[in-house]
């Protein structure tokens, strides 16, 4: 009797022991940010984008080819004219007004007004108006109006009013107007 008795308990352990690893599973699992508008696509560059929506506010917001394009976690979002597709991927509390295709990554605070493409990153607190493509870097809080491509870098708390190309370095609170290369 005892024997049985151990081999029920041991049972009835190992079902409560798998129910609260289920239970833990599904609470740490991310809580969803948007969520797809299927009615709403378009195709660019042969991709097919589908709208998204904040599910937590019903704010409509830009168009993605899938989900590896915008983060469900941190507060990135991109308006409701932007687009993102390929490899770009939009992070942390990053926020996208215009493109973002092929492998681009705009993440933590950065803002981009324009477009970002190839692979150009835009990161930390850095704000683009203009482009960032090919293999450049704009990061720290470095502010661009106009374009970096190339593997040109800005940063720090720089301010670019042109072009900044090739193999190009602005850093510091260095301020350029024209262009760099």
């Amino acid at each position: 009797m005892a024997i049985g008795s151990l081999k029920l308990v041991s049972w009835a352990a190992l079902l409560l022991l798998a129910a609260g690893v289920a239970a833990s599973a599904a609470t740490d699992a991310a809580p969803r940010k948007y969520e797809f508008v299927t009615s709403d696509t378009k195709v660019e560059d042969g991709h097919k984008l589908t709208r998204v929506r904040l599910i937590s506010s019903g704010v409509l917001g830009g168009y993605i080819e899938s989900e590896s394009n915008l983060s469900q976690a941190g507060a990135c979002f991109l308006d409701d004219q932007s687009r993102a597709y390929g490899n770009a991927r939009i992070t942390d509390d990053a926020q996208l007004h215009g493109l973002a295709r092929d492998s681009a990554r705009l993440s933590d605070r950065a803002k981009v007004y324009g477009a970002i493409y190839g692979n150009a990153q835009v990161k930390d607190d850095a704000v683009v108006y203009g482009q960032v493509y090919d293999d450049a870097v704009v990061d720290g809080f470095a502010a661009v109006h106009g374009q970096v491509f190339g593997a040109a870098k800005v940063g720090g708390h720089a301010r670019v009013y042109g072009r900044i190309y090739g193999a190009a370095e602005v850093r510091g609170d260095e301020t350029v107007y024209g262009e760099r290369h």
